[in-house]
C-alpha cells in the first residue's frame, strides 16, 4: 500500500509538470497567441486592465490616444481654416470591427469629405465601448466641448438598452453602473497562472478585461424585460434627457449638431430570445432621435435605413446586433455627408463632387 500511494502521488504530481511541458513544445504548432497569454498573466497577477483604464467621472477610458480614445492622437487648438467634427458615442462608433478606427465611419466621413471637397477636414472619432448616455454627458461637458468642433455629431441608443431593463432603476443609471475595479484573484488561481502556460490558455479570452463585467452590477434574477416581454418608454426620459442636454449645450456655443439612429442586424430566433431587449429599445430611443431632430432643427443621419435593406444584404453587413463590417459604416459615412449636402451645404463650401 505505501509503494502504491507513492506512485499515485508521483503521479499526481508529475501529470501536471508533463502536460505543462507537452503544451509548452506545442505552443509554435498550435500557434497559441503568445501576446494573448502575456495580457491575460497580466491581468490575473497584476491586474492590468489591457486596453481599458479607469476613469473619475466616466467609469473608463482606453489606453488609445493621450485623450484615452481609440484614434488617432488629438490636439486641442484648431488648425486655420480646417473643420472640425467630432464624432461620440459607443463602440459603433468607435469601429465594431476589427479595423480599428481605419473601419469607423468617422475616418471614412473624414476620406469622403476631402475626397469630395478637395481640402483637409479634420474628425475625431470619441467613440467608447459600452458608453451609454450617461459617459457620453459627462465626457462632453468635462472634456470634449473643450474641442471646439463645428459639427458634433451623436449615435447612441444601444448601450441604453441594459439600464432600462435591469431592476431597481434610477435615471442617473446608479443601479446599473459602477466605477471599473481592478480585478483580484485568489493566491492559488495568481501562482498557476504566473507558472503555467496551459493554465493561463484556458483562462484566456479575446479581451481578457470583460469591461461589460467589470462595470455593471449582477443581475441577480431576471430583467424587467425577461420578466414582463415589455419595456417602460418612461425609462426612456434619461436617454432623450441626457441626448437634447449635449445636443443643447453644442447649439448654444455655436456648434451644429447632428443626431445618428442605430440599425440593427436582422433578429433570429435565437437573438430575440437572449437579447431582445435591444429589438425593443433601439427602435425606441431611435424615434427619440428623430423628434431631438425635428423639435430642435438638428441635422439627422438615420442609419436605421440600413434596416430596410434586403435581408440578404443586412445579414452580410453585420458581426453582431449593432456591429457593422466596413462596409456598414462607409453607408453611416455615406448618410453623414449625404445629410450635410442637404442641411448644411455651407460645410462643405463648393463641394459638388461625390
Amino acid at each position: 500500500m505505501p509503494k502504491k500511494l507513492l506512485v499515485g502521488l508521483g503521479s499526481l504530481v508529475l501529470a501536471p509538470i508533463v502536460l505543462e511541458l507537452g503544451f509548452r513544445a506545442l505552443e509554435s504548432p498550435l500557434e497559441i497567441d503568445r501576446e494573448q497569454l502575456r495580457h491575460m498573466r497580466a491581468y490575473v497577477c497584476t491586474g492590468d486592465l489591457g486596453w481599458y483604464a479607469p476613469h473619475p467621472y466616466w467609469v473608463f477610458t482606453k489606453k488609445g490616444n493621450s485623450f484615452g480614445f481609440n484614434d488617432f492622437d488629438w490636439k486641442m487648438e484648431r488648425t486655420p481654416g480646417v473643420q472640425r467634427i467630432l464624432c461620440i458615442g459607443g463602440s459603433t462608433t468607435e469601429g465594431g470591427n476589427s479595423y480599428g478606427h481605419k473601419g469607423a465611419f468617422p475616418y471614412m466621413v473624414e476620406q469622403r469629405l476631402e475626397k469630395r471637397c478637395g481640402h483637409d477636414f479634420e474628425v475625431l472619432n470619441a467613440g467608447m465601448s459600452y458608453w451609454n448616455s450617461a459617459e457620453l454627458l459627462t465626457s462632453w461637458f468635462l472634456l470634449l466641448q473643450d474641442f471646439r468642433p463645428d459639427l458634433l455629431v451623436i449615435e447612441a441608443g444601444i448601450n441604453d438598452c441594459e439600464p432600462r431593463v435591469w431592476p431597481g432603476y434610477w435615471p442617473d443609471y446608479r443601479h446599473f453602473r459602477h466605477p471599473l475595479r481592478t480585478p483580484s484573484f485568489s493566491l492559488e488561481r495568481v501562482l498557476l497562472t504566473r507558472w503555467s502556460d496551459l493554465f493561463t490558455w484556458v483562462q484566456s479570452s479575446a479581451n481578457v478585461a470583460d469591461i461589460a463585467e467589470l462595470t455593471r452590477f449582477p443581475l441577480g434574477g431576471k430583467s424587467e424585460y425577461q420578466r414582463t416581454g415589455e419595456m417602460d418608454l418612461s425609462t426612456a426620459r434619461s436617454f432623450r434627457r441626457n441626448i437634447e442636454a449635449i445636443g443643447e449645450s453644442a447649439a448654444a456655443h455655436g456648434v451644429r449638431v447632428m443626431l445618428m439612429t442605430c440599425p440593427l442586424q436582422p433578429p433570429t430566433e435565437r437573438t430575440l430570445r437572449e437579447a431582445g431587449h435591444y429589438f425593443v429599445g433601439v427602435p425606441q430611443h431611435n424615434e427619440i432621435l428623430r423628434e431631438l431632430a425635428r423639435d430642435h432643427g438638428w441635422m439627422l443621419a438615420d442609419a436605421a435605413r440600413i434596416d430596410e435593406l434586403d435581408q440578404d444584404r443586412r445579414v452580410r453587413l453585420f458581426i453582431s446586433i449593432a456591429h457593422v463590417i466596413p462596409e456598414g459604416n462607409q453607408l453611416k459615412a455615406d448618410y453623414i455627408v449625404d445629410a450635410l449636402a442637404k442641411d448644411w451645404p455651407t460645410a462643405l463650401g463648393e463641394c459638388t463632387g461625390r
